[in-house]
């Protein structure tokens, strides 16, 4: 049986640099705000969202940071939980607008005007080849 690799303090840091990176780069604070994930009072509902996020990345879930004493966050169980279960917060909303931002900023720019030019001539040439092949089986199945 194997066992699951520990993430070092290095690489946590390097996850943790990215990921601020991306939430500077498209603005995810403001998308928080316009889609009413905020708190009333105590940490932002920014910093939980982070924490959240940084938690995908991780080799530990917040029970098992808990459990084994490497839980560092200034806020508790029950704040993730309430900021998870508000019915304020309009969570598809908040992936619609960020996978927007994310289409717009960054996969855009990667599909530009020649390589839909391109896209065209290999999708037409991909469909005469599909129906060729249709046709050849076809032919097995019809007695001429």
């Amino acid at each position: 049986m194997t066992s699951i690799a520990q993430i070092s303090e290095n690489e946590q840091s390097e996850i943790t640099g990215t990921l601020k990176k991306f939430f500077a780069d498209y603005k995810v604070r403001n998308l928080l705000k316009a889609c009413c994930a905020e708190k009333q009072k105590g940490h932002s509902a920014f910093e939980i969202f982070r924490y959240l996020l940084c938690l995908v990345f991780c080799d530990r879930s917040m029970y098992m940071q808990i459990m084994t004493g490497r839980y560092s966050e200034a806020f508790g169980k029950n704040t993730v939980y309430r900021f998870l279960n508000s019915v304020r917060t309009n969570w598809e909303r908040l992936t619609c607008l960020l996978s927007a931002r994310i289409i717009n900023g960054s996969i855009r720019e990667l599909t530009g005007d020649d390589h839909l030019e391109e896209r065209s001539v290999t999708s037409g040439k991909d469909r005469l080849h599909q129906k060729q092949k249709q046709e050849e089986r076809l032919d097995c199945f019809y007695l001429h």
